[in-house]
């Protein structure tokens, strides 16, 4: 899937590029609110797109940084991706001193031009142009102009204000200009959540920067509809810890639109749905001894489910991924025919090559469109766009539904990860058009991590460890990957990722059960030096080795968001861990038992003795979910006091005279 969106947010302000028309950049003319807290200053932002028909626009970008320190100086480089349907007219690059003075203008050689390709199994036509200034004397100012034409508009681009955290907005403008007849859909995010937040960040300064933030001002020109947004002396932003509030931008959607021939409608999510039908017309026809054969090896069973899950491992067996997106491929599937017969396919290929085999076994399925990666970008179920980067399979069951991931070899079937494609909003296609939907959420009861663990200590300090730990879903991490990975590769990353000190693996195994929910398992033998620490006659004896929590946000007494816990704060974990102690040594302390209660979890800590051993046990429980921005200090006292918990160690005494 053509990552798009992607493309143009680096475009317009991920590239960090800096843009101004002329020399009058001086950093003294930067009101001084602007600079406080703030490593650049946006000083003018000029931004037009264009629309001239369905199929052809142009988009225009002159702006203008200044970097004030080198914490910024990424944003002295411009990258602006191009492909088939979208060139680079010119671009225009401008260095300034801190006075305003021109210090260089980049030649067109100077701007390297490189192949976009995403990896060796990627084929496309993506290239990026890069233009990039190396000046380590601060401050200093860097323009940038570029120039866009497309052929083919199924997108739109986005006005995000916001280069980068930490920049404060002097002045920013966008224009979009449409033919009333196209009918420009537009949706704005943010503003008044904005507004609360950037009113109560300048409370009590002396330099009030009376921030302006405007929303859509439209206005008719001839056949052309308007539409001007402004903003003027923003602070800057940053993202508080635990939140997803994000700056304002603006969503800009076609209604009509057209593409290498294909036209198409985006008003509904229906009407969308109805034009990627279009593009996969006719492409899921598969050959008559692949029918044959696929039902050969669903014969005999009758549960669908396991009918569904044979198709999936045959798929796994004898495919793999290659990304092919040449002009409207970014789009269109390869037909199935061509997937069956080459064995290889990008998601949109491969989805509907599972689709058509499923089919030829008499099971309905749907080709579904989705943002897959760890933090995807929100659909809007009143707002359809094109922003989506990946296809999966949608199979409806019983009581049920099944998402199947069909680029991969070894994920388990019927998991949808939370990291990628999981407990987010997806478009399946159906013959009545395209539908929003949600893939499946996974509580705390599906995501629990268990350890158990037999420590021990000898009279020096030293451990002898034997863990058997159980990871299931978001559990378990890398490791769901690391077990398909060579003995050498998982003992590397065990060593570097284990958060032990001073260890050496003695012998260890990892399985995983791919299964809806998958598990897996992981043997450890490991012996620990100096584990406890010896002062005289007495012994130190961590009693948290496994999952010490650390992560403890600074309190901060203005917070302006609401608290977010996402899916990584949704789950169980309990550790039990018995501890064989040296002979000649007695407990002299241990820990009282630890029982926290929160609106964002529950943990509990508890220390039994028995003659010569001690049992460890720990319990934590969190809880996903949105609180008011009052409940943020109980949050950090939670966490503060988990890992306070979490640090303590019993003490043993040496009987011995």
């Amino acid at each position: 899937m053509r990552k798009h969106f992607i493309l143009f947010f680096l475009i317009t302000y991920l590239t960090t590029p800096a843009w101004a028309g002329d020399n009058k950049y001086p950093v003294s003319a930067i009101p001084s609110g602007l600079k406080e807290n703030a490593m650049a200053v946006l000083r003018t932002s000029e931004e037009i797109f264009t629309v001239m028909s369905a199929g052809n626009g142009k988009h225009t970008l002159k702006i203008a940084i200044t970097i004030l320190s080198k914490e910024a100086q990424e944003m002295t480089t411009l990258v602006v991706p191009y492909d088939k349907l979208r060139q680079i007219n010119y671009i225009r690059a401008t260095l300034y001193d801190a006075l305003g003075n021109e210090v260089k203008k980049l030649k067109k050689t100077d701007i390297r031009d490189f192949s976009g390709n995403s990896g060796e199994s990627f084929v496309d036509d993506n290239r990026v142009k890069i233009a990039e200034f190396n000046h380590n004397v601060y401050p200093h100012t860097v323009e940038f102009e570029y120039e866009m034409v497309y052929d083919g508009l199924m997108f739109y681009p986005s006005w995000d204000i916001y280069p980068s955290e930490n920049i404060a907005i002097e002045y920013a403008y966008f224009k979009a200009i449409v033919p009333s007849s196209l009918k420009l859909r537009y949706r704005e995010l943010n503003f008044e959540n904005f507004y609360q937040i950037s009113e109560q960040s300048s409370q009590g300064k002396e330099n009030n920067l009376q921030t302006q933030l405007k929303k859509a001002v439209i206005k008719t020109e001839g056949e052309n509809d308007v539409f001007v947004w402004e903003a003027s002396h923003l602070p800057i932003y940053k993202r508080e810890s635990f939140t997803i509030y994000a700056p304002p931008f603006v969503y800009l959607a076609p209604s009509r639109f057209e593409i290498e021939g294909y036209q198409g409608n985006m008003s509904t999510w229906e009407d969308y749905g109805n034009f990627i039908q279009q593009l996969n017309a006719t492409r899921d026809e598969l050959p008559e001894a692949t029918k044959a054969k696929l039902r050969s090896l669903t014969a005999g069973i009758t549960d669908p489910v396991a009918k569904i899950k044979k198709v999936y491992e045959y798929l796994q067996s004898r495919t793999r991924y290659v990304g092919i997106q040449l002009g409207i491929g970014g789009w269109q599937p390869f037909p199935a025919k061509y997937v069956d017969e080459k064995g290889y396919g990008d998601c949109k290929a491969l989805s509907n090559y599972t689709q058509a085999m499923l089919k030829a076994i008499g099971i309905e399925s749907f080709y579904t469109l989705i943002y897959a990666g760890r933090i995807a970008p929100p659909v809007l179920k009143d707002f359809p766009t094109a922003r989506f980067n990946h296809a999966i399979l949608c199979v409806p069951v019983a009581k049920d539904t099944l998402w199947l991931e069909c680029t991969s070899q070894t994920e388990a079937f019927g998991y949808a990860a939370p990291n990628w494609t999981g407990d987010r909003h997806a478009l399946i296609v159906t013959s009545r058009g395209g539908k929003v939907v949600r893939t499946t959420r996974y509580t705390n009861q599906d995501n629990q991590a268990n350890r158990i663990a037999k420590i021990q200590i000898d009279a020096e300090g030293n451990a002898l460890t034997e863990i058997l730990a159980k990871y299931r879903s978001t559990r378990e991490g890398y490791r769901s990957v690391l077990v398909e990975e060579a003995k050498e590769e998982q003992k590397k990353w065990l060593y570097e990722n284990l958060n032990i000190p001073s260890f050496d693996i003695l012998d260890f195994e990892l399985n995983r059960q791919k299964d809806r929910l998958p598990l897996t398992t992981e043997k450890l033998k490991l012996s620990i030096r100096k584990y406890a620490a010896k002062t005289g006659k007495r012994m130190a004896i961590p009693l948290n080795v496994l999952n010490r929590w650390e992560k403890v946000p600074d309190a901060n007494l203005s917070r302006q968001s609401e608290v977010v816990l996402g899916w990584e704060y949704d789950f169980i974990d309990s550790d039990t861990l018995t501890f064989q102690l040296p002979e000649a040594y007695a407990l002299e302390y241990k820990p009282e038992d630890v029982n926290l209660k929160s609106k964002f979890g529950e943990y509990q800590m508890k220390c039994k003795w028995e003659g010569n051993t001690l049992v460890y046990t720990r319990r934590l429980a969190m809880n996903r979910g949105r609180y008011p921005k009052e409940s943020y200090p109980e949050l950090v006292e939670f966490l503060k006091n988990i890992a306070k918990a979490d640090k303590q160690k019993m003490v043993l005494v040496n009987k011995l005279p």
